[in-house]
């Protein structure tokens, strides 16, 4: 019956050596420079909304340079807390292709552009910086926020 407890000795032993004798031995830290730093520029896009009939701005995190996020934003509507503030819109989630030239955003498909959501869709892309005017794809003219001065906010 020794065996067995020299046997769990032995194996203890050899366990304890190869746990403190692993060979590893404490360094110092080492300096590997500067922490690094995001160097990303953010932006805010400016999305239309109504509040009592009349279009008002509201402000979101947005993507430099992007301008699809902004009117999907639009698209998406006002957030729970946005409405809780009395905020609402006409444009429909209806699928558009947006797509940037110069300072000119032209939308295809066919969003609804009844009522202020002409005024939403417009002011909105004018909005994105460098943007000076929106085209539809089925309007052959451009439009500017000017258009809607009538119907801001105060």
């Amino acid at each position: 019956m020794r065996r067995p407890a020299r046997r769990r000795k032995g194996c203890l032993v050899a366990l304890l050596l190869l746990a403190v004798g692993c060979g590893i031995q404490p360094t110092a830290a080492t300096v590997a420079g500067d922490p690094p730093i995001a160097r990303a520029k953010s932006q805010t896009n400016v999305v239309y909304f109504l509040k009592g009939g009349e279009l008002v701005q509201a402000t979101r995190p947005g993507l430099p340079n992007v301008p699809e996020y902004s009117m999907q934003q639009l698209l998406d509507g006002p957030t729970e807390v946005e409405r809780a503030r009395g905020l609402s819109t006409q444009v429909e989630p209806n699928e558009v292709v947006i797509s940037r030239e110069g300072d000119v955003l032209s939308l295809w498909g066919k969003p609804d552009t009844r009522g202020l959501a002409l005024a939403q869709l417009v002011c909105t892309g004018t909005a994105v910086p460098g943007i000076r005017s929106v085209k539809l794809s089925w309007d052959t003219r451009r439009h500017t926020c000017a258009e809607f001065a009538s119907a801001m906010g105060k």
